[in-house]
C-alpha cells in the first residue's frame, strides 16, 4: 500500500536582487494510495429452510419446489465472469460456462415445517427415500429420483430424464437427511422434501422449531440447551454459518419475544461469532401502519388472485435482527441495538426495528447510503438536507437486501436466486482507509499495462484481480459517502476469494473531497 507525502505549507521565497518578483514552488501530487482489500473466500454454510405445512400451503409448496434451481444457481454462480447462468461444479471446481477456475459454497441444505406438536415434525429433518430396482440395491442407470415412504413417486415417467423404469421401488433405507453440494440430481431432492404437506397445525410455529432443530430450545426446568433432534444428526457443521429460511402465509405464533430468539440464535456459535447466523424470510407483506390503523393490512395486496396471507411481522423482524452487524445494512432499534456515531435510527413500520441512516445533512440521495428503489431515486432519499425512509420504500429496501420475499409473488424464482446469493456471502460493501481527493485523478488500466501506455485517468479506479470495473451502478460499484465505501450494488459482486485493488489521491484533510460528485 502506498504512503501519502504530507502537504507543506510553503510560503513565498523572495528572490535576491528582484524587486517585486515572487516565485511560488509548486506543491507535488500526494502518491496514489492503492487499497489492497479481499473478498470473501467459498462459503461453509449449513441452510435450513422452515416451510409452513398447514392446509393453505399447497401452491406455496409447489412454486418452491418449481424454482429451487435458481436457489441453487445463486449459491453457486461464478462471479465476475460476465456469463449468464455459469454456475461453478463442486467436484471440478470450474465455472461450467466459462471455464474458468472458480471456489463453490460447501452447502446443507435441510427442511422442517412450522408445527412442533410431539406427534409430527417438531424441528426433525425431513427425510427422503432413493428410488431402486430393489432394496439396498444402487439407482439403475445411475439416474436419481426421490420419493417418501411411496412406490408411486418412483412410477416411470417418460417426461422426466432422470427416470428409470427399473427404479420403481422406495428405499427409505437409502433416505437422505439434507442435500449437499454432491448429492445428485439435488433440485429433485429438495422438490420431494420441500413439499412438507398440508396436516400441520394452523397455529404456525416456525421460529420455535427452528430453535428445537439447531439446538436452541431450553429445558425449562434448568435452562440449559436442549440438543437437537437425533434425526438432524450431521446437518449443523461447527465451523459452518448457518442460514435460515421461513416461508410461511402466517405470522409466527411462538411463544416469546422475537429479541429473545434472536440472541438464541446468534449465540449459537459462541460469542466473537454472532454475525454467522443469518434470516430470510418468504411471507406476507408487513402492515405498513400497524395492524390499529386501516390503511394497509399487510399480507397480499388488494385484488391479489394468486396468493392470500396475513403479515409476517414477526418473522421479518427476526431477519431483520439477524442482520444487525452487517456493515452493508445496519439495523436498530431502541433497546440493544443502537447506531453509530453520526447515524440515526430510522423504523417506519410498526412491530419492526430500523435501519442506520447517516443523521447530519444531507445533499444527494448517495448520502444517505448506496439503496436502489428504481431507476432514479434510492430507497433512502435526502429531502429537505434530511434522509427520509418513507414506509413503502423500507419493504423495497428488505427485498433489495435478501432481507424479505413477499410471499405474494406468483413467482419464486427472483426471490430465490436472491437468497441464493445472500447464503452464498458474498461482500458487497468495502470501506476505504482514506478519504479520496476526486478533484485528483489517477492512471486507470489492467494490471500489468505500463503507465506510460495507460491513457485513461479517473478519480478512483477499482481493479478486481486485475480488471477494471467501471464506475456504474448497473454492473459495477458506485461510491457510498456516508461510509467512504465502494459499493458493488448491481449484478457485478467480486467472486469468491478475489483481490481488489482501490487507487486514488488520498485528501490532506482526511475527508473526501468532490467524490458525491465526480462519482456514480
Amino acid at each position: 500500500m502506498s504512503r501519502l507525502i504530507p502537504s507543506l505549507a510553503l510560503g513565498a521565497l523572495a528572490l535576491a536582487g528582484c524587486n517585486e518578483d515572487t516565485v511560488f514552488q509548486k506543491l507535488p501530487e500526494p502518491e496514489v494510495q492503492v487499497d489492497e482489500l479481499k473478498q470473501k473466500p467459498a462459503a461453509l454454510v449449513d441452510i435450513l429452510w422452515v416451510v409452513d405445512n398447514s392446509e393453505s400451503m399447497v401452491q406455496e409448496q409447489q412454486a418452491l419446489a418449481a424454482n429451487f434451481d435458481r436457489f441453487i444457481s445463486g449459491l453457486t454462480v461464478c462471479q465476475g465472469t460476465g456469463v449468464a447462468d455459469d454456475v461453478c461444479d463442486f467436484s471440478t471446481k470450474t465455472c461450467r460456462v466459462s471455464g474458468g477456475p472458480c471456489n463453490p459454497p460447501d452447502y446443507h441444505i435441510g427442511v422442517i415445517s412450522t408445527d412442533v406438536r410431539s406427534d409430527l415434525d417438531t424441528g426433525k429433518l425431513r427425510q427422503v427415500g432413493t428410488c431402486v430396482p430393489s432394496i439396498g440395491a444402487s439407482p439403475s442407470g445411475g439416474k436419481y429420483r426421490y420419493c417418501q415412504g411411496d412406490n408411486r413417486h418412483c412410477a416411470p415417467d417418460a417426461n422426466d430424464p432422470n427416470s428409470d423404469p427399473a427404479n420403481t421401488v422406495c428405499d427409505m433405507g437409502q433416505a437422505l437427511s439434507f442435500v449437499t453440494a454432491t448429492t445428485p440430481n439435488a433440485p429433485a431432492a429438495f422438490e420431494r422434501t420441500v413439499q412438507v404437506g398440508i396436516a400441520g397445525s394452523g397455529r404456525e410455529t416456525g421460529i420455535e422449531a427452528a430453535a428445537i432443530a439447531v439446538g436452541r430450545e431450553t429445558n425449562r426446568t434448568t435452562g440449559e440447551w436442549l440438543p437437537p433432534p437425533t434425526e438432524n444428526a450431521g446437518f449443523l457443521r461447527s465451523d459452518a454459518s448457518l442460514f435460515l429460511i421461513f416461508v410461511s402465509d402466517e405470522d409466527d405464533s411462538s411463544f416469546g419475544e422475537v429479541t429473545y430468539f434472536y440472541r438464541a440464535f446468534e449465540t449459537l456459535r459462541g460469542a466473537g461469532n454472532e454475525g454467522v447466523v443469518s434470516v430470510s424470510a418468504i411471507v406476507g407483506d408487513p402492515d405498513l401502519d400497524g395492524p390499529d390503523n386501516d390503511g394497509s393490512l399487510g399480507g397480499c395486496p388488494a385484488g391479489s388472485e394468486e396468493r392470500s396471507a396475513a403479515a409476517g411481522t414477526r418473522y421479518v423482524a427476526l431477519s431483520m435482527y439477524s442482520r444487525g452487524l452487517s456493515p452493508e445494512f445496519r439495523v436498530c432499534d431502541d433497546k440493544r441495538l443502537k447506531c453509530p456515531e453520526g447515524d440515526a435510527c430510522k423504523a417506519p413500520v410498526p412491530g419492526l426495528p430500523g435501519v442506520c441512516v447517516p443523521a447530519t445533512g444531507c445533499q444527494l440521495d448517495q448520502d444517505c447510503g448506496n439503496f436502489k428503489c428504481d431507476n432514479d431515486r434510492g430507497c433512502i432519499t435526502c429531502s429537505n438536507a434530511q434522509c427520509v425512509l418513507p414506509a413503502e420504500n423500507f419493504l423495497k429496501l428488505l427485498e433489495d437486501n435478501g432481507v424479505f420475499g413477499s410471499i405474494c409473488n406468483p413467482d419464486y424464482g427472483n426471490v430465490l436466486g436472491a437468497l441464493g446469493f445472500e447464503a452464498a456471502g458474498l461482500a458487497r460493501k468495502f470501506e476505504l482507509t482514506k478519504g479520496p481527493n476526486c478533484d485528483k485523478t489517477v492512471k486507470c488500466c489492467p494490471t500489468g499495462t505500463a503507465d506510460a501506455d495507460c491513457t485513461v485517468e479517473v478519480p478512483v479506479c477499482v481493479r478486481v484481480n486485475g480488471e477494471i470495473i467501471p464506475n456504474e451502478r448497473a454492473a459495477g460499484w458506485v461510491y457510498e459517502a456516508g461510509s467512504n465505501a465502494i459499493f458493488f450494488d448491481g449484478s457485478y459482486v467480486p467472486p469468491t476469494d478475489a483481490d481488489i485493488a482501490v487507487s486514488y489521491r488520498a485528501a490532506t484533510t482526511g475527508a473526501p473531497i468532490s467524490c458525491e460528485v465526480r462519482l456514480q
